[in-house]
């Protein structure tokens, strides 16, 4: 049985898996190889509005696949609230 962090991580992989190829390879440049939107775009060649366009909308539908989670989230990234 998966518990909270276990099953936001399988949850996030299954959301990411939904998204378009070229969304999850422009954030996984952003957000883990910490690439700026500037070096992204070169690399794609693709302009960087193209690029902000693609993480933003790739954030956009993380919050609404893991919107269970945020109760979760809050409690972990601020304990002091609780």
């Amino acid at each position: 049985r998966l518990v909270g962090s276990e099953m936001c991580i399988r949850d996030r992989t299954e959301a990411l898996r939904k998204m378009p190829p070229e969304f999850r390879q422009t954030f996984r440049m952003h957000r883990l190889e910490g690439m700026t939107h500037k070096e992204i775009a070169v690399r794609l060649n693709v302009s960087p509005q193209t690029v902000n366009y693609r993480i933003g909308q790739t954030v956009r539908l993380l919050r609404e696949e893991l919107s269970d989670y945020w109760p979760l989230l809050v409690l972990l990234l601020w304990p002091d609230l609780s």
